[in-house]
């Protein structure tokens, strides 16, 4: 089924971005009558643009490291129900696997910092293996949520292993 019918592009008379991209400004409407749509282009052609403006207007969440939403003012969406979920470019998702690799380095550092601030002291042991014990649980729940780190696969493995859920 098709979720989105088609979009009325709304141009202002300024050429002003993203009235400025090509696929934006030589766009009036777009009907989708198909269950599956390609966006095919050169690079700045508008691809991405237009499917910010979409995701936009949809209010979709993003996974990203971006400030700031693409403005949706210059578009209507018709549709029967409004469409759910959530929107993120593959240059964010290359973002959020630098980010959890930051964040295990972090916590690998931490551990590594506490080992050396408690040292062998058999009566510090407790208190040391409790102040380890959130920066375990993190690596933990991050190297357990995919069958293996997301790095270490395919950019096309990686995608499919992102979302599966068990």
């Amino acid at each position: 089924m098709t979720l989105i019918r088609g979009i009325k592009i709304i141009h202002n008379e300024l050429n002003l971005y993203p009235n400025s991209v090509p696929a934006i400004a030589n766009t009036d409407e777009l009907i989708f009558d198909k269950n599956v749509t390609f966006f095919v282009g050169e690079n700045g052609s508008g691809k991405t643009t237009l499917l910010d403006m979409i995701s936009s207007k949809l209010n979709l969440s993003r996974i990203t490291f971006e400030q700031g939403k693409a403005e949706n003012s210059n578009i209507t969406l018709n549709y029967i129900t409004k469409p759910k979920g959530f929107y993120f470019k593959a240059n964010e998702f290359i973002q959020y696997i630098n980010y959890v690799n930051k964040t295990l380095a972090g916590e690998y550092e931490e551990i590594k910092r506490i080992d050396e601030y408690y040292g062998d002291d058999i009566k510090r042991s407790y208190a040391k293996n409790m102040a380890k014990g959130p920066h375990f649980r993190t690596i933990s729940e991050l190297t357990n949520m995919y069958s293996k780190l997301l790095d270490k696969m395919s950019h096309g493995k990686a995608f499919i292993d992102f979302f599966i859920t068990d």
